[in-house]
């Protein structure tokens, strides 16, 4: 559920941004759809952000 919401995100994101490439520390949102490690990292975030895991 939560990575299925991640995906919406990633892909979605831009569109809702204007394509414009947003920084959100080193990474760019467009690069959250790639690589398994990138996932687990923002998993991790969004754990923290709901208090869950």
């Amino acid at each position: 559920m939560v990575l299925e919401h991640l995906r919406w995100v990633g892909r979605n994101a831009p569109k809702a941004l204007g394509r414009k490439p947003v920084r959100t520390g080193p990474l760019p949102l467009t690069s959250f759809q790639r690589g398994p490690g990138l996932d687990r990292l923002i998993v991790r975030a969004i754990r923290l952000v709901y208090g869950r895991g």
